[in-house]
């Protein structure tokens, strides 16, 4: 039985501690190793969230360790942030480390539950409504309870978009990591799982802050610094500067929706940061490299240069829409005129061929390397 660390570690062969509760231990002298593994596999996929992979690291490590009580969750993270920073990622990524593939992983979509009479999609339909004998509900019992070598993983996305009731339902799940379905027959264990909830909460604010003169002045400094040599150590002032401000509205906004019974039940709630320009630029290189992996498959070699990247990630760049903004540009901006040269061209495994993508005025065109 393999603990859920040494899934991902770079090494085996230390000793083994089971994930779940139970069997016996020994104290894994690879558990650092393996910390660090799962942190390297985590930050390749979702990048400029440091913070973030740290704390993920941490409850996995407490919970491979066993320290958590007997009658509770693994561990019940808060994931809180703007769009596009890679709340959900985050979970996929560790779905993909610690279970079998990153679609592994039960996801309930809470914007979907924002009226009270959903809150029987939790619990189940009471007895003497349809389909209380069956014990439906939302969840996917295999990939919460899973087994001892390998922990579940719920995932409540988008939690502030459910009704009160809805989230007031799952408090036992946080406090006792049990759930007796309304029929009173059956119940879903989540004493093996971690439960990941994701919030939007303050995103709103923090685009009004962003936009505000004092950051714009701000971010219009660095920007203008941005090709200087001392814009590395600017951006990471500048980075910290909104990271305190944005800290202090994400507090205000967790504070004034969520109660206090709620909040006291969580074991850490994991900020994401709003991307930088230095984040955007990594982001295109790996939207790009991962096209260029799709496009081997098709017998077409991409290459890519310098400028235009800079162009994407200068267009695409945003504070408020983050990564998915990137994409858009991307599409729009590559993916069009490399899907027109791709019709013209028919790369086929008899023909494959070279193309280059470079910036020619204010956009990108695609051409045959011959």
């Amino acid at each position: 039985m393999t603990s859920l660390l040494e899934q991902v570690g770079a090494d085996p062969t230390p000793a083994r501690v089971p994930a779940g509760r139970a069997g016996g231990s020994q104290a894994g002298t690879g558990a650092e190793e393996a910390g660090s593994g799962l942190a390297a596999v985590l930050s390749s996929s979702v990048q400029g969230q440091n913070a973030a992979v740290e704390a993920v690291v941490r409850a996995v490590t407490i919970a491979n360790a066993r320290l958590v009580p007997a009658g509770r969750p693994l561990a019940n993270l808060l994931f809180l942030g703007p769009t596009g920073v890679g709340k959900t990622q985050m979970v996929r990524s560790l779905a993909g480390a610690i279970r079998t593939g990153e679609e592994d992983y039960c996801r309930v979509d809470m914007s979907s539950l924002a009226q009270e009479h959903y809150a029987s999609s939790i619990t189940g339909a009471p007895p003497g409504y349809s389909g209380s004998k069956e014990g439906f509900s939302v969840f996917d019992r295999g990939k919460i309870e899973s087994s001892p070598g390998m922990p579940g993983i719920v995932l409540f996305d988008e939690i502030e978009k459910a009704h009160a009731t809805v989230v007031r339902a799952l408090l036992h799940i946080l406090d006792n990591g049990f759930l007796r379905l309304a029929n009173g027959h059956e119940t879903i264990s989540f004493r093996n799982c971690i439960v990941v909830m994701t919030s939007n909460l303050g995103a709103a604010e923090l685009a009004r802050f962003r936009r505000n003169r004092a950051a714009g002045l701000a971010a219009a400094a660095v920007d203008r610094l941005f090709s200087t040599d001392r814009a590395p150590a600017l951006q990471r002032q500048h980075n910290e500067w909104l990271r305190r401000n944005e800290s202090r509205i994400l507090d205000r906004a967790l504070n004034s929706f969520f109660d206090p019974e709620f909040l006291n039940r969580v074991d850490e709630v994991v900020r994401f940061d709003g991307i930088g320009r230095d984040v955007a630029h990594s982001l295109v290189r790996a939207e790009i490299a991962d096209l260029v992996r799709r496009l081997r498959r098709r017998y077409v070699e991409l290459s890519v240069d310098e400028k235009a990247l800079a162009h994407l990630a200068a267009k695409g760049f945003s504070t408020e829409y983050g990564a998915r903004a990137l994409q858009r540009i991307i599409r729009t901006e590559l993916l069009s005129p490399l899907a027109v040269w791709m019709a013209d061209e028919q790369p086929s495994s008899s023909k494959p061929l070279k193309v280059l993508a470079n910036q020619t005025g204010s956009g990108i065109t695609c051409c045959t390397i011959p």
